[in-house]
């Protein structure tokens, strides 16, 4: 899983995760604090002691990367590629594939569901 494959390199990867963290603060994407997130002082002291962001840590700056990357890709037009309407078909049961091809591809949120699903099989695959 994303997150077991994040904990493994977590050692490795705590100074872009802090980077990543002063960024979204910097945005005002992100409070911290109330994500129970350590602060710069607790990552150096964790980097000294050769530990990375726990497992719930972990979790939270998976799912603020999600929102992050999902909010930047619907700015643009890739969701609208055609090449990526296989993701927006499989993303609905055979059954209404089969019957409803045409309605799917015009569903209102047919940009939000193939960005869901590009993003999370990106993020989750790493």
């Amino acid at each position: 899983t994303a997150i077991a494959n994040a904990l493994a390199q977590s050692k490795d990867m705590l100074h872009a995760q802090q980077r990543f963290m002063r960024h979204l603060v910097r945005e005002g994407h992100l409070d911290r604090a109330l994500e129970f997130l350590p602060t710069d002082r607790q990552i150096r002291e964790r980097l000294a002691q050769g530990q990375g962001l726990t497992g719930p840590e972990t979790a939270v700056l998976l799912a603020y990367t999600k929102i992050t990357v999902s909010e930047e890709l619907l700015a643009t037009s890739l969701p609208d590629d055609p090449y990526l309407r296989e993701l927006l078909h499989c993303y609905f049961p055979a059954a209404l594939r089969e019957g409803f091809a045409d309605r799917i591809d015009n569903h209102p949120l047919h940009r939000e569901i193939t960005t869901t699903v590009l993003v999370n099989d990106t993020v989750n695959t790493g």
